[in-house]
């Protein structure tokens, strides 16, 4: 039987699956927190990053693993992995994860931005700030209206909207440099994962996570689609735009591009996450194919396309009233573990244009039904664009 080794729990039903699906015995060392009862699988927990570093090479060498996946969803994380990639490498053992390089030029936005703009790829404009006086530059240069965040922050964690035409004074306080100032831009945010594996790269289907906000509304707390009906031709070029980035950083695992999508079409690459993603489990259901699963086959050989096709459409929104936990293959309801914004998600397909009863109860017991009218329009655009691809 094989052995792999992943660095993180999380998502762990949809983790095993891909282990078991393969018959692969599963092994955990992780770095980010202590361990809970996980059934029967080996697990180690090391808080030192130094040590944790040396406990996954004693892991690999007395467990005689045949592969590490790096399965951390957080950048500074995906930093510390990386350098289990070049111990692997030593040692001749496949590691599915980003190198060094990649992880170090994804964990700074605003090094991200430099390289995509020297590739020529289309990026958000922004300036690096270390002190008030450059940020009042950067106000004159992009507007009364603009973005501060960190050149390392993840999950909006730490962004914050200054309007400087409302004398926003109240968030000076706030502000600790260095920090990323960008224009405030009116677009709709998008995403596309990407899997990297030498020099091969697949793309699973878009998700559209609604307009930008004014009011560090992070896209997790809003309604998103994977994968948004915009047709055939528009979706390819999401696809050519994100394959172009995840060369341009040097991507040797899982990426999240980050897009604006503005009125004229245009797209705008707005950041890079070197990972796996909170939509994880949205293309996942909207493709019936575990990105997990897919990762193990490719890299026991198994060919596949470079575009992974939607199969149905999922939508996913937060809820804020607790409702039952619901985990099938259709629906499925989680708790955040930091419920500082919402109490959880609830991730559901949409079968046939057809919102589940099921998924209607929810959203009443959730407090979440403000949410059922975004999906009843995009049930009534897709079959708008359903009905004119027919007649072409």
């Amino acid at each position: 039987m094989l052995k792999g080794l992943i660095t993180k729990i999380d998502r762990i039903d949809m983790i095993k699956s891909a282990f078991d699906e393969q018959a692969i015995d599963l092994i955990i060392v992780q770095n980010s927190c202590p361990p809970v009862d996980r059934d029967s699988e080996s697990i180690y927990f090391e808080p030192d990053k130094f040590k944790y570093l040396k406990l996954v090479q004693q892991t690999i060498d007395n467990e005689n693993i045949d592969f590490v996946f790096s399965t951390s969803g957080y950048d500074d994380l995906v930093i510390l992995d990386s350098n289990i990639k070049d111990y692997c490498d030593e040692k001749g053992i496949p590691f599915i994860g980003q190198s060094n390089e990649n992880a170090v030029i994804c964990y700074d936005k605003f090094v991200t931005k430099a390289i995509l703009k020297y590739s020529n790829i289309p990026v958000v404009d922004c300036m690096l700030c270390r002190d008030d006086k450059q940020l009042g530059e950067a106000i004159n240069k992009l507007g009364t209206t603009i973005i501060c965040k960190k050149p390392n922050g993840w999950s909006g964690i730490g962004q914050m909207v200054l309007d400087v035409s409302k004398n926003d004074k109240d968030k000076t306080p706030k502000i600790s440099y260095p920090l990323i100032a960008e224009k405030f831009l009116h677009a709709r945010e998008i995403s596309v994962s990407i899997y990297s594996q030498n020099g091969e790269h697949y793309c699973f289907p878009p998700v559209y996570k609604g307009y930008t906000s004014q009011t560090d509304n992070h896209a997790l707390n809003k309604l998103r689609v994977c994968p948004y009906p915009w047709g055939s031709d528009f979706e390819q070029n999401l696809y050519s735009i994100a394959i172009s980035a995840a060369k341009a950083v040097k991507s040797t695992g899982w990426s999240e591009i980050e897009m604006f999508w503005f009125e004229d079409n245009t797209i705008q690459i707005s950041e890079i996450n070197a990972r796996l993603c909170g939509v994880t489990r949205m293309i996942a259901m909207s493709t019936n194919l575990n990105p997990y699963t897919f990762s193990i086959d490719r890299l026991m050989g198994k060919s596949s396309e470079e575009v992974i096709d939607a199969k149905c459409v999922v939508v996913e929104f937060p809820f804020y009233e607790k409702i039952p936990e619901i985990k099938s293959t259709d629906i499925f309801v989680h708790y955040s573990k930091t419920p500082e914004r919402y109490l959880g998600k609830i991730t559901a397909k949409l079968e046939d244009d057809i919102i589940p009863e099921t998924l209607y109860e929810l959203m009443y017991q959730g407090n979440c039904e403000k949410f059922l009218s975004q999906i009843e329009s995009l049930i009534e655009l897709s079959s708008k664009n359903k009905e004119f691809n027919t007649l072409r």
